[in-house]
């Protein structure tokens, strides 16, 4: 099962940074946008929303 696996571990990895970045902005502009549409706005959410959808593109 190994052997079948280990050459398509690099496709894996591209997925799992592709949807964590994903994750990273929708969270993000949540906070900067609130978009979508949420009950729950912490003080500092346009400066940690920021940092987020920073952080979201440095992760693709």
């Amino acid at each position: 099962m190994n052997k079948m696996l280990l050459p398509m571990a690099p496709y894996f990895l591209a997925l799992l940074r592709v949807v964590a970045g994903l994750l990273f902005m929708q969270h993000g502009t949540q906070k900067v946008l609130h978009f979508p549409v949420s009950d729950f706005y912490p003080r500092c959410s346009r400066c940690c929303g920021l940092a987020e959808f920073w952080k979201s593109s440095a992760v693709r």
